[in-house]
Protein backbone atom coordinates (compact mmCIF):
# COMPACT_ATOMS: atom_id res chain seq x y z
CA UNK A 1 0.00 0.00 0.00
CA UNK A 2 1.42 3.38 -1.03
CA UNK A 3 0.83 6.01 1.63
CA UNK A 4 0.37 9.63 0.57
CA UNK A 5 3.16 11.92 1.69
CA UNK A 6 2.18 14.37 4.43
CA UNK A 7 1.92 18.02 3.47
CA UNK A 8 4.96 20.14 4.25
CA UNK A 9 2.84 22.08 6.73
CA UNK A 10 1.80 18.99 8.70
CA UNK A 11 5.34 17.55 8.50
CA UNK A 12 6.96 20.64 10.00
CA UNK A 13 4.30 21.02 12.70
CA UNK A 14 4.48 17.33 13.65
CA UNK A 15 8.26 17.48 14.08
CA UNK A 16 8.06 20.74 16.02
CA UNK A 17 5.49 19.20 18.37
CA UNK A 18 7.61 16.06 18.79
CA UNK A 19 10.67 18.18 19.56
CA UNK A 20 8.75 20.27 22.07
CA UNK A 21 7.77 17.11 23.99
CA UNK A 22 11.33 15.80 23.80
CA UNK A 23 12.64 19.04 25.25
CA UNK A 24 10.16 18.79 28.12
CA UNK A 25 11.42 15.33 29.05
CA UNK A 26 15.06 16.31 28.50
CA UNK A 27 14.92 19.27 30.87
CA UNK A 28 12.67 17.53 33.39
CA UNK A 29 15.31 14.78 33.56
CA UNK A 30 18.09 17.35 33.95
CA UNK A 31 16.25 19.27 36.68
CA UNK A 32 15.45 16.08 38.60
CA UNK A 33 19.02 14.82 38.31
CA UNK A 34 20.39 18.06 39.77
CA UNK A 35 17.81 18.33 42.56
CA UNK A 36 17.86 16.86 46.06
CA UNK A 37 14.36 15.45 45.55
CA UNK A 38 15.70 12.56 43.52
CA UNK A 39 17.86 11.51 46.47
CA UNK A 40 15.06 11.68 49.03
CA UNK A 41 12.17 10.08 47.19
CA UNK A 42 11.74 6.84 45.24
CA UNK A 43 8.87 8.58 43.43
CA UNK A 44 11.09 11.36 42.08
CA UNK A 45 13.85 8.90 41.22
CA UNK A 46 11.25 6.98 39.20
CA UNK A 47 10.21 10.23 37.51
CA UNK A 48 13.87 10.84 36.64
CA UNK A 49 14.38 7.46 34.94
CA UNK A 50 11.07 7.76 33.11
CA UNK A 51 11.99 11.21 31.76
CA UNK A 52 15.45 9.95 30.78
CA UNK A 53 13.94 7.09 28.76
CA UNK A 54 11.34 9.30 27.09
CA UNK A 55 13.93 11.96 26.25
CA UNK A 56 16.12 9.37 24.51
CA UNK A 57 13.18 7.65 22.81
CA UNK A 58 11.76 10.86 21.34
CA UNK A 59 15.21 11.98 20.22
CA UNK A 60 15.76 8.61 18.52
CA UNK A 61 12.44 9.00 16.68
CA UNK A 62 13.61 12.37 15.40
CA UNK A 63 17.15 11.55 14.25
CA UNK A 64 17.55 7.78 13.76
CA UNK A 65 16.72 6.88 10.16
CA UNK A 66 16.64 3.49 8.48
CA UNK A 67 19.73 2.78 6.40
CA UNK A 68 19.01 -0.06 3.97
CA UNK A 69 15.35 0.30 3.10
CA UNK A 70 13.02 3.17 2.28
CA UNK A 71 12.39 5.09 5.46
CA UNK A 72 8.71 5.95 5.73
CA UNK A 73 9.11 7.31 9.28
CA UNK A 74 8.68 10.98 10.04
CA UNK A 75 12.09 12.22 11.17
CA UNK A 76 14.46 15.10 10.54
CA UNK A 77 16.19 13.33 7.65
CA UNK A 78 12.79 12.87 5.99
CA UNK A 79 12.10 16.58 6.36
CA UNK A 80 15.48 17.50 4.86
CA UNK A 81 14.96 15.24 1.84
CA UNK A 82 11.45 16.61 1.29
CA UNK A 83 12.67 20.19 1.62
CA UNK A 84 15.47 19.58 -0.89
CA UNK A 85 13.02 18.17 -3.43
CA UNK A 86 10.32 20.78 -2.78
CA UNK A 87 12.18 24.02 -2.14
CA UNK A 88 9.43 25.94 -3.96
CA UNK A 89 7.06 25.17 -1.08
CA UNK A 90 8.89 27.59 1.23
CA UNK A 91 7.46 31.04 0.44
CA UNK A 92 9.74 32.91 2.86
CA UNK A 93 13.02 31.55 1.46
CA UNK A 94 15.40 33.17 -1.00
CA UNK A 95 16.57 31.52 -4.22
CA UNK A 96 18.95 28.66 -3.39
CA UNK A 97 18.53 29.13 0.39
CA UNK A 98 16.76 25.83 1.01
CA UNK A 99 19.39 23.79 -0.84
CA UNK A 100 22.24 25.37 1.14
CA UNK A 101 20.36 25.09 4.42
CA UNK A 102 19.54 21.42 3.86
CA UNK A 103 23.19 20.61 3.12
CA UNK A 104 24.27 22.43 6.28
CA UNK A 105 21.78 20.46 8.35
CA UNK A 106 22.80 17.11 6.89
CA UNK A 107 26.37 17.98 7.92
CA UNK A 108 25.09 18.91 11.38
CA UNK A 109 23.46 15.50 11.80
CA UNK A 110 26.61 13.80 10.54
CA UNK A 111 28.62 15.58 13.25
CA UNK A 112 26.33 13.89 15.81
CA UNK A 113 26.74 10.42 14.31
CA UNK A 114 28.41 8.94 17.45
CA UNK A 115 25.47 10.11 19.61
CA UNK A 116 22.89 8.96 17.06
CA UNK A 117 24.55 5.53 16.85
CA UNK A 118 24.28 5.10 20.63
CA UNK A 119 20.66 6.30 20.52
CA UNK A 120 19.90 3.69 17.87
CA UNK A 121 21.58 0.98 19.93
CA UNK A 122 19.67 1.95 23.08
CA UNK A 123 16.39 2.20 21.20
CA UNK A 124 16.79 -1.22 19.59
CA UNK A 125 18.05 -3.03 22.70
CA UNK A 126 16.05 -1.66 25.59
CA UNK A 127 13.92 1.42 24.87
CA UNK A 128 11.36 -0.16 22.53
CA UNK A 129 11.82 -3.81 23.54
CA UNK A 130 14.02 -6.01 25.70
CA UNK A 131 16.49 -7.89 23.53
CA UNK A 132 16.30 -11.68 23.91
CA UNK A 133 20.10 -11.80 24.19
CA UNK A 134 19.89 -10.08 27.57
CA UNK A 135 18.59 -13.27 29.19
CA UNK A 136 21.98 -14.90 28.57
CA UNK A 137 23.92 -11.69 29.22
CA UNK A 138 22.79 -10.29 32.60
CA UNK A 139 25.61 -7.72 32.54
CA UNK A 140 24.38 -6.18 29.26
CA UNK A 141 23.51 -2.81 30.81
CA UNK A 142 27.05 -2.30 32.07
CA UNK A 143 28.48 -3.22 28.66
CA UNK A 144 26.03 -1.18 26.57
CA UNK A 145 27.35 2.10 25.14
CA UNK A 146 26.06 4.95 27.30
CA UNK A 147 24.62 8.25 26.16
CA UNK A 148 26.52 11.42 26.87
CA UNK A 149 23.69 13.51 28.32
CA UNK A 150 25.49 16.80 27.65
CA UNK A 151 25.68 15.89 23.96
CA UNK A 152 22.04 14.82 24.04
CA UNK A 153 21.08 18.24 25.38
CA UNK A 154 23.33 19.92 22.80
CA UNK A 155 21.68 17.91 20.00
CA UNK A 156 18.25 18.94 21.28
CA UNK A 157 19.36 22.58 21.22
CA UNK A 158 20.69 22.27 17.66
CA UNK A 159 17.41 20.66 16.61
CA UNK A 160 15.60 23.74 17.94
CA UNK A 161 17.66 25.88 15.57
CA UNK A 162 17.07 23.46 12.71
CA UNK A 163 13.31 23.29 13.15
CA UNK A 164 13.05 27.03 13.75
CA UNK A 165 14.68 27.53 10.35
CA UNK A 166 12.16 25.44 8.39
CA UNK A 167 9.23 26.74 10.40
CA UNK A 168 10.28 30.32 9.65
CA UNK A 169 10.95 29.67 5.96
CA UNK A 170 7.56 27.99 5.58
CA UNK A 171 5.30 30.00 7.93
CA UNK A 172 7.25 33.25 8.18
CA UNK A 173 7.41 33.13 11.98
CA UNK A 174 9.20 31.37 14.84
CA UNK A 175 7.81 28.36 16.68
CA UNK A 176 7.67 28.67 20.47
CA UNK A 177 9.45 25.65 21.97
CA UNK A 178 9.29 27.10 25.50
CA UNK A 179 12.02 27.58 28.09
CA UNK A 180 11.64 24.23 29.86
CA UNK A 181 14.94 24.40 31.70
CA UNK A 182 13.93 27.58 33.53
CA UNK A 183 10.37 26.35 34.05
CA UNK A 184 11.37 23.06 35.67
CA UNK A 185 14.07 24.64 37.81
CA UNK A 186 11.52 27.09 39.23
CA UNK A 187 8.90 24.39 39.81
CA UNK A 188 11.38 22.06 41.53
CA UNK A 189 12.59 24.86 43.80
CA UNK A 190 8.98 25.43 44.83
CA UNK A 191 8.50 21.69 45.43
CA UNK A 192 11.63 21.55 47.60
CA UNK A 193 10.36 24.46 49.72
CA UNK A 194 6.98 22.75 50.08
CA UNK A 195 8.68 19.42 50.90
CA UNK A 196 10.85 21.03 53.59
CA UNK A 197 7.85 22.81 55.12
CA UNK A 198 5.86 19.59 55.13
CA UNK A 199 8.65 17.70 56.92
CA UNK A 200 9.14 20.45 59.48
CA UNK A 201 5.44 20.24 60.46
CA UNK A 202 5.50 16.51 61.13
Amino acid sequence: MIRPEPSMESLILALCDELKWGLRFCYAEKALYESELRNTSILFDTFYWSCLDQSALILSRMVVAKRKFKDDSINVQYLLERARKSSDLFPFSQLGEIEKTVETHFQLLESYKPVIDVLEDQRDRNLTHLDLKHIKQPEWRENQPQLNLKLVEQLYQDLIGLMQTYHRLFFGERFDFGDWEKTFQAELESLIVFYDEYNSNE
